[in-house]
């Protein structure tokens, strides 16, 4: 399979997805081309923008320079920019997030930008900021407590009547009379009834602060996830009608906000305990599908989808007939016969005998999240079966290198139990070489964002070791976008490792004698020679040549001259010291080195006769190969460091003359030193 080409790897990621995505390619400054735009970008441009600047698709200046703004400082910086489209109250359609990624691929840029419609997190904001400052602008004291007792909100009308600063926020209100005191008592037991379930606690009493004043404080709890996380307390003065009527019609006022408010930021009916509906919202038409007109009247079955049981709405029904507040997700049918899921809250609405009146159902239409949800578990399906039946050794490790995930093979063919290896180190499974091989290149390659390709040797549970080639992705971590993970996909190749080994080793040793030949040597050089230098010894090269070896090749054969040269090869390293080594040059040529010897000539001399009387010794004892026993004997040419040469490549070629000089010169079974 070839390489995929960027634009073909975008298509496999983002083809499906529901989000907008640009890959863009920075051609100038300020300047980009559209490189890839999935199906769902493509889809708001009125043909397509591939291979178009930006500025030249269609969009409006205002628009694409903010874009371009944004993709610039994206890659000036070096870092995940994210930017929004809309503000606050604003009349617009467009409602998105977009989050950018600087893309360095060679020496070209790109950024990679994905927006999401953010129509309903708008909206909130906006209903949080209308609620907020509804409450700020409250005619009568006002205070939220947490159920602790611990201040957590408090309004201006509170402040300047009971002269307390807003400092107090965060911490719990302490009595400075004994009225006040004996009032926080008071408060403190109409809390249980609350917590126990009541709507709504009413406390009456009279407050001095100059003149007597009769207050009633209504206790009402907040409720989040049918938790009550706290209580609001709201001072409403009893003993002027005027004030109270004024009060009421404020009250009305913000009722009425509060039902704008909801209109606008969700969708959302009103019932009646029949389930007849009384008032829809607009977002409730425009998600059903359904007029005003044509919901009115109705209960909600004309959106029954028959994707639930008789039970589910039996079990709703009984929830909200007591008095509780239900919730779930909904399925329904719209009245073009498409269906949508709903997350549903419904809640009673109690009148003043504490008995339901209405029931409200506000909905959230969550269709793409479960939609979404659903391909993100196929998607974790398919790596479960990929991973479950791979032979590759496959894990994931956080920014510290501890293993979260790690497949079964790691118990086939290492030994370790999956719950054993999470939470370990998977250094902790690398052999000491392997470990420090990694963190060089996580530090040298993973923190400039680019993909690892590095050998690693496993250990076993058992003690044994195997290679792999590991292939290392740093990903970013889902929770903490500054952080990343690294996902390692290891196969083995222990074989191929060995074939190598094997094959390396055949290229710097002689095929016959397994000894090291001629290439090896050459490795050999510069180390030899450093080491020489900064030792202050001498280096001895001997060239030596078996005497009559064509003779036994004539007379016996080549198996026996084969066996024979090896038999020779053994001979040379039986005679030498372990510092010493002995390489087969060709045909009955061989190559020793001596290490470690005296500068001082005399001693060498010495230290070279004696390595030659045991060679010779060696060699005249003799071995037997197919019944016939050889005796062999040698010439051998002498070349020293640094009376012949400074460099072994110069020992040799002397070396080399020094041993024609002994064949022809001297005789068979000799040796001869170069000349100076």
């Amino acid at each position: 399979m070839g390489v995929l080409s960027i634009e073909q790897q975008m298509a496999a990621l983002y083809e499906h997805c529901t989000q907008l995505v640009f890959f863009m390619k920075r051609t100038a400054p300020f300047t980009y081309e559209y490189r890839y735009v999935n199906p769902a970008g493509v889809a708001i441009f009125k043909q397509s923008p591939i291979g178009c600047e930006l500025g030249m698709s269609g969009l409006n200046h205002n628009k694409s320079d903010v874009i371009v703004e944004n993709y610039e400082k994206a890659i000036k910086e070096n870092r995940q920019i994210i930017y929004r489209d809309f503000y606050l109250f604003a009349d617009t359609k467009h409602t998105n997030e977009t989050t950018v990624w600087p893309v360095f691929i060679e020496q070209e840029q790109y950024v990679l930008a994905v927006s999401k419609e953010m129509s309903s997190h708008k909206v909130l904001e906006e209903e949080q900021h209308f609620l907020s400052t509804l409450f700020l602008k409250q005619h009568n004291p006002m205070i939220v407590a947490s159920r602790t007792g611990q201040v957590l909100k408090i309004n201006r009308v509170f402040s300047e009547v009971f002269s307390v600063p807003e400092t107090v926020i965060g911490t719990h209100l302490k009595p400075r009379n004994e009225e006040e005191r004996q009032l926080i008592k008071l408060c403190e037991e109409h809390l249980q009834p609350l917590f126990e379930g009541s709507h709504q606690e009413v406390v009456s009493m009279n407050w001095i602060y100059n003149t007597r004043i009769n207050y009633t404080i209504l206790m009402t709890p907040i409720v989040m996830e049918d938790e009550i996380v706290a209580v609001s307390l709201e001072w409403i003065e009893q003993n002027d009608a005027q004030h109270l009527e004024a009060t009421l019609k404020e009250t009305n006022f913000l009722l009425e906000g509060y039902k704008q408010a909801l209109a606008a930021a969700s969708n959302f009916c009103i019932t009646d305990t029949e389930g007849i509906i009384e008032y829809v919202s607009e977002g409730y038409q425009q998600l059903s599908g359904y007029s005003c007109e044509e919901l009115l009247g109705q209960t909600n079955a004309i959106l029954n989808s028959r994707r639930h049981t008789s039970e589910f709405y039996e079990d709703m029904w009984t929830t909200i007939k007591r008095g509780a507040i239900w919730q779930g997700e909904i399925c329904n049918r719209t009245k073009r016969g498409t269906y949508y899921w709903a997350h549903t809250t419904i809640v009673p609405v109690l009148d003043k005998n504490a008995d339901i009146k209405n029931f409200v159902s506000v909905c959230i239409d969550v269709t793409e999240r479960r939609a979404l949800m659903s391909s993100l578990q196929n998607i974790e399906k398919t790596f479960n079966l990929i991973t479950e039946n791979t032979n590759d050794f496959i894990t994931i490790t956080n920014e510290d290198g501890i293993i979260l995930y790690a497949s079964p093979n790691h118990k086939e063919r290492l030994g370790y139990e999956k719950e054993k290896l999470i939470g370990k180190f998977y250094s902790d499974i690398l052999t000491a070489e392997s470990s420090e091989v990694l963190k060089r290149e996580i530090v040298q390659t993973l923190n400039n964002e680019e993909e690892a390709n590095v050998e690693l040797e496993m250990v076993s549970k058992f003690g044994e070791t195997l290679w792999t080639e590991a292939y290392i992705t740093g990903v970013q971590d889902p929770v903490r976008e500054e952080v990343y993970q690294y996902v390692t996909i290891a196969r083995e190749i222990t074989q191929r490792k060995q074939k190598e080994e094997e094959l390396r080793f055949l290229a710097y040793h002689d095929a016959l004698t397994l000894l090291p030949n001629r290439r090896y040597l050459s490795l050999q050089c510069e180390k030899l020679e450093q080491e020489a230098k900064e030792r202050q010894q001498s280096i001895v090269a001997m060239y030596i040549d078996g005497d009559n070896f064509k003779a036994i090749n004539d007379v016996y054969g080549h198996d026996v001259g084969d066996e024979f040269i090896r038999e020779f090869g053994r001979a040379l390293k039986r005679s030498l010291r372990d510092s010493d080594f002995v390489c087969r040059i060709g045909g009955d040529e061989f190559v020793v080195l001596l290490t470690h010897m005296s500068l001082e000539e005399a001693v060498c001399e010495q230290q070279i006769l004696a390595t030659i009387e045991r060679i010779q010794q060696v060699l005249r004892k003799g071995w037997d190969i197919a019944g016939n026993h050889f005796a062999p004997t040698s010439s051998i040419g002498i070349a020293v460091y640094p009376q012949h040469g400074t460099s072994v490549e110069l020992l040799l070629e002397k070396a080399d003359s020094a041993l024609y000089l002994a064949k022809n010169v001297s005789g068979k079974d000799s040796y001869r030193f170069a000349s100076n």
